[in-house]
């Protein structure tokens, strides 16, 4: 009987320390995670930024040129658009599965969470002007360019008015998502900084 005894105190005690030793590794891994993602969320935001500002500028400058161009009485050539983005939004549940969710600030999740629905309405918006581009431009791109223009009003036809606006809208987007990023930026960094 003392040996049964024995043997239930000796299996007690294992099993104990094995979740001690789970719980002390699992905190580990955790204070370890809890720094690794704000340091990255650090580095992929303040490079998000450089690279929004950088596409506004030249954004800004194409349109500038182009309505340069149509008000000294010319006919500018339009162009193809095509955005592309590095922007994922499974990034969000990959995040979530490191546990984002449960290592981080709410607030910061709040910020994440805002900046990453700015991206996915906008990206939305520059889809349709790279769709209508791809349907109504590209067949016409070997035809002169006057083809795009009311020979009357040197406009443009209706049906391409909508290029005037990509510009507008795509600049539009970029300080929204710069503003998103921004505040992201500030958010990680400040949590950083709380966490040393």
């Amino acid at each position: 009987m003392l040996e049964w005894l024995a043997d239930i105190v000796i299996v007690f005690v294992g099993v104990s320390a094995a979740f001690v030793l789970n719980a002390w590794q699992t905190q580990r891994q955790d204070r370890v995670t809890r720094l690794q993602i704000p340091q990255s969320l650090d580095e992929d935001t303040a490079e998000a930024v450089g690279n929004i500002r950088a596409g506004i500028v030249a954004t800004r400058a194409h349109q500038d040129e182009w309505r340069w161009q149509l008000a000294a009485g010319e006919i500018p050539a339009l162009h193809l658009l095509s955005f592309s983005t590095d922007y994922d939004p499974t990034d969000d549940m990959m995040l979530s599965q490191a546990g984002a969710g449960r290592l981080l600030d709410f607030q910061m999740v709040r910020t994440l969470k805002k900046a990453s629905s700015v991206q996915r309405l906008g990206f939305m918006t520059l889809r349709r002007y790279q769709q209508l581009s791809y349907e109504l431009i590209a067949p016409r791109l070997d035809d002169p360019k006057e083809i795009f223009y009311d020979p009357q009003t040197r406009k443009l036809k209706p049906m391409f008015a909508w290029y005037q606006d990509s510009p507008t809208d795509t600049v539009q987007f970029m300080q929204d998502s710069l503003a998103a990023n921004e505040a992201l930026l500030a958010q990680v960094r400040a949590e950083r900084v709380a966490r040393r």
